[in-house]
């Protein structure tokens, strides 16, 4: 197809006879070469393009409240005005030259069928990004920053490049590629669904606050603003250094899932519950402290025969109730073990009857209980331990258990010694030791 040029300022339709060199609105197919310095206002629905091409350091290009349709590659410079809702859909790959201005309400959707889009941004902010790729990929070669990210469909790929978003972060279907996201505004909202589409790393800035509206997974979460919602936030799959350096507030329930290694930082989760799963049988070995405040802790196998163990490694567990297996009715077995002190746990119990592998093990450690340490269907092993208040029932240790100043169920527990009420003060816990 012909390329038209611009060669005058003006409306794109009123003033096609002195605007382009062919003295007509450009045809559906036409490849557009609007440049130099003139200006330039879409005055109504112009016809699909097969590319776009806006160049020159002064030239206004105004959607004014239209929207532009280019099956090919688009590059724009310039002065790019536009109003709320209007939207420029690209087939091919978009490049925004360095110096433009561009109006952040504008909207992007990238929607090739086949081969790859590229995008190249020197410039910030760009308005809604939604990436439509069925059968096609986009791909970034530089960080960006949008208002709200959308994907629909098709393969988004980062190339290790990051994407700031200020607005909220979704995906309906797709595939994301090397995907790092940077949640940078304030009262945003993250749906990020499916297991196996997870992004690289989502990171919570300093002065963002985000809320979890759907089960989002990820491989790895740092958080220095504020992490909330009712819905979880998964991390699956991944290995050592899940965990971002933390100092920013997660309150939304966290789910580690699939892990391989340790977070590699401290981790302080105040949700309604963490919940440490697998399906299969795997170890998570701790390499930080993990404190869930008062909130629950669930370590469980997820389904029949699966088991999970949280071997702590010397570092500290705080949480409320710590429930070890899975619920309803299903085999699927937790284990805890604890070394070191520091440890402070509300209660301790099984998640269920059918659990037939729960384990909970100290050696040489002490814990702080506020609550009841219920250890009915768990195999309790106890090396040079200490469990500090609260109320111990049904426990057969295997070894002997220090009690101090808690109430024992002497009918139903056996080998927990009591080493009296005064906690600071012999053999006892190093928990509260000088």
């Amino acid at each position: 197809m012909p390329t038209v040029t611009q060669v005058a300022s003006g409306n794109w339709i009123a003033d096609a006879a002195t605007v382009w060199d062919t003295g007509s609105v450009p045809s559906g197919g036409d490849d557009v070469d609007a440049s130099d310095e003139y200006h330039l206002t879409l005055d109504g629905a112009p016809n699909t393009l097969a590319s776009f091409t806006r160049s020159g350091s002064t030239g206004t290009f105004d959607f004014n409240g239209n929207d532009l349709v280019v099956t090919g590659d688009v590059t724009l410079d310039g002065i790019v005005d536009a109003e709320t809702g209007d939207k420029l859909t690209i087939g091919g790959s978009l490049i925004l030259d360095f110096g433009i201005t561009l109006d952040p309400v504008l909207s992007f959707l990238f929607n090739s069928s086949a081969g790859t889009e590229t995008l190249y941004s020197d410039i910030s902010p760009m308005g809604n990004i939604e990436v439509d790729s069925s059968g096609g990929s986009m791909t970034l070669t530089s960080d960006i920053i949008c208002n709200d990210l959308l994907l629909t469909d098709g393969v988004l790929v980062g190339t290790n490049q990051q994407i700031s978003v200020e607005g909220d972060l979704q995906r309906v279907a797709g595939t994301p590629t090397d995907l790092t996201i940077i949640m940078v505004g304030t009262g945003a909202e993250v749906r990020w669904p499916t297991y196996n589409r997870r992004l690289t790393e989502l990171i919570i800035a300093n002065g963002a606050t985000v809320s979890v509206e759907a089960t989002t997974y990820v491989k790895k979460l740092t958080v220095t603003g504020v992490l909330s919602g009712t819905a979880s936030l998964s991390i699956y799959n991944a290995s050592a250094g899940w965990w971002g350096v933390q100092s920013g507030t997660v309150t939304c329930p966290i789910r580690l899932e699939e892990l391989t290694g340790g977070p590699g930082n401290a981790m302080t989760v105040g949700g309604s519950s963490t919940r440490i799963q697998t399906d299969s049988v795997k170890m998570l070995t701790m390499d930080a402290d993990l404190n869930c405040g008062d909130e629950q802790l669930l370590v469980l196998g997820n389904a029949v025969d699966d088991s999970m163990s949280l071997y702590m490694n010397g570092y500290s567990l705080t949480c409320g109730a710590l429930t070890i297996g899975r619920d309803a009715g299903l085999n699927g077995n937790g284990k805890i073990f604890l070394t070191g002190s520091g440890h402070q746990l509300d209660s301790i119990a099984m998640g269920d009857a059918a659990n037939s592998g729960n384990e909970f093990s100290m050696s040489h450690s002490s814990l702080l209980l506020t609550g009841t340490f219920d250890g009915t269907n768990i195999t309790i092993t106890s090396i040079g331990a200490h469990v500090i208040g609260g109320v111990v029932q049904d426990v057969d240790v295997s070894g002997v258990l220090h009690r101090w100043g808690a109430t024992v169920d002497r009918d139903n527990s056996s080998d927990v010694v009591d080493e009296g009420s005064n906690t600071g003060v012999g053999i006892g816990p190093m928990y509260l030791a000088a």
